[in-house]
């Protein structure tokens, strides 16, 4: 079965440990055996139809595979707390007081994950790579003066360094962007809308980059009561799965390989 390989990157937002695993109450969509597959270290390939994992690509990799019928492969590459300064490679300084190698890990996960799936299923090739972003809360706190990345054209210029090294190094054809929300101005729906820095700069850049989509913008449709816990700044595991099946309807359609809904 073809395989479709998504590096998926951010911040926590992004992540597999939040929602279900903090909440334990409602579940992500389960995958029917060897369809859907998550990988955290490089090596390990958790199939998803026997682990049950947080955040939105559950829900994504079911959709994703009922709507093409490849099998999907995540590389788990986001963390917490990160900033724009730590996914784009170049030289920036934050006052948040971390400088993790967020780019570099990421290149070297990716291409571990992919050669190893290819030793192992050479039955299963990799026919698509692209990645799925979702980050900025960050920048709501830290995107002021005196940090590198101070306004929407810094994060743009940051963000397109690494899209192009994603592309050049990686070989990724697309990137799925999931629009962040506004987590500092409220718990209304339109609080979640204003547009702050992130925000601003990403809707910027969907519409300058031919190769970058935005996929989901559910995060801005949400009020507190989307949060865990209510409030929060991480989506419970409703809202993740709401998320992910929107985000891979979208990209499906957006690359041509379904009609848009």
């Amino acid at each position: 079965m073809p395989a479709a390989f998504f590096l998926v990157a951010g911040q926590s937002n992004a992540t597999i440990t939040v929602g279900y695993p903090q909440e334990q109450s409602a579940a992500p969509p389960q995958a029917l055996p060897g369809t859907v597959f998550s990988c955290r270290d490089g090596v390990i390939f958790q199939d998803l139809s026997k682990v049950r994992i947080g955040g939105f690509s559950p829900a994504f990799g079911v959709q994703w595979h009922a709507l093409t019928g490849e099998t999907v492969v995540f590389v788990q590459a986001a963390a917490g707390a990160t900033g724009m300064h730590e996914w784009a490679p170049g030289r920036y300084t934050c006052s948040c007081g971390h400088d993790d190698p967020c780019y570099e890990d990421a290149l070297k996960l990716f291409r571990s994950a992919l050669a190893a799936w290819s030793s192992r299923r050479p039955e299963d090739p990799v026919v698509r790579r692209g990645y799925l972003w979702n980050q900025g809360e960050h920048e709501e706190v830290y995107g002021i003066p005196g940090n590198t990345i101070d306004s929407p054209e810094a994060y743009a210029h940051a963000y397109r360094r690494m899209h192009i090294g994603f592309q050049n190094e990686l070989g990724l054809a697309f990137g799925g962007l999931i629009i962040v929300r506004a987590d500092k101005q409220g718990d209304r729906a339109e609080d979640s809308a204003a547009m702050t820095l992130a925000r601003i700069a990403q809707y910027r850049l969907c519409r300058d980059l031919p190769d970058l989509y935005m996929v989901s913008q559910f995060p801005e449709r949400c009020d507190g009561s989307c949060m865990f816990p209510a409030g929060g700044i991480h989506y419970n595991q409703v809202s993740f799965n709401r998320m992910g099946e929107e985000a891979a309807r979208n990209l499906a359609a957006a690359l041509g390989l379904v009609r848009p809904a």
